[in-house]
């Protein structure tokens, strides 16, 4: 497993013993021992944005993870778009630590990659749920999951907020999976408020738009999830109906703030909808 981690300090002794051992935990035995490979790379808090959606979405082939390891008070600098691509952890210092930086960046980077690891696996099986477009899936129980992703946590309560994240994809599955109540086929989808049927296909005949008006951050949001490396190939199918003849109709907010209205009589069946909520 590839995975990248930004360590974003006001610290330049951090900063600076980052940028000469970009491998600081790679010969940590979690690490050799669960077959990751992690990189390390340093930023201030200005650069972010700009370096880390250049070097990001050019390495994203190869990458399983991406990991945000922010300073504590550096939250309010990242975009809540940035936070719903990336994993976001905090870090503590106090001035003693910054006088041992491979001590204090090992200890804070092992810690969050641990933590991301065991988020990775326990979302592996609900794929349907961990990545639905966050503009259009209308629903306060999944607004409410994002909206605490986004907060970030603390890597020293890792396993507090991996009790968290489990509960919250299990009640998930509980009250927004469902089969359609008139029809004789088996299948599940994610339903939200707006009675609208989500289902993540197998198909990969749709591709995202990458060309002008979408810009790198349309990008990022379909290629990771938290942190957690999705496949750009697959959308979901939209539509509404409890049967088998099926429609969408609606407001729509694609991935780059547009708004769209779809109409019933314009004789669509589903909507290809794809997690960064392009369609």
């Amino acid at each position: 497993m590839s995975i990248r981690v930004y360590y974003v300090s006001r610290r330049p002794e951090l900063r600076e013993f980052i940028s000469s051992h970009p491998d600081v935990v790679n010969d940590y035995e979690y690490m050799t021992k669960n077959g990751i490979k992690c990189e390390v790379i340093a930023k201030r808090e200005d650069e972010l944005r700009a370096l880390v959606m250049g070097e990001l979405l050019h390495d994203r082939g190869r990458l399983e993870g991406c990991i945000l390891l922010l300073e504590q008070g550096l939250e309010a600098v990242v975009s809540r778009q940035m936070k719903i691509v990336a994993f976001t952890c905090v870090f503590e210092l106090t001035p003693s630590q910054i006088a041992s930086p491979q001590n204090v960046v090992a200890r804070d980077v092992v810690k969050a990659v641990k933590f991301f690891r065991s988020v990775k696996n326990a979302v592996q099986a609900d794929q349907g749920v961990w990545r639905l477009p966050v503009n259009n899936f209308h629903s306060q129980l999944f607004a409410d999951f994002v909206n605490g992703m986004i907060q970030g946590f603390n890597v020293k309560d890792a396993n507090e907020m991996l009790n968290f994240i489990q509960a919250q994809m299990q009640l998930m599955r509980k009250r927004l999976v469902r089969p359609r109540r008139q029809t004789n086929y088996p299948n599940k989808y994610c339903v939200d408020d707006s009675k609208r049927f989500f289902d993540l296909g197998h198909e990969v005949h749709s591709k995202v738009d990458t060309a002008s008006p979408h810009v790198e951050m349309c990008i990022a949001l379909n290629s990771f999830r938290f942190g957690v490396k999705l496949s750009e190939e697959h959308h979901y199918n939209v539509s509404m109906g409890e049967g088998d003849d099926t429609w969408v109709e609606g407001a729509f907010l694609d991935c780059h703030g547009g708004h769209h209205q779809v109409r019933r009589g314009e004789g669509r069946t589903h909507l290809n909808m794809f997690s960064n909520d392009f369609f």
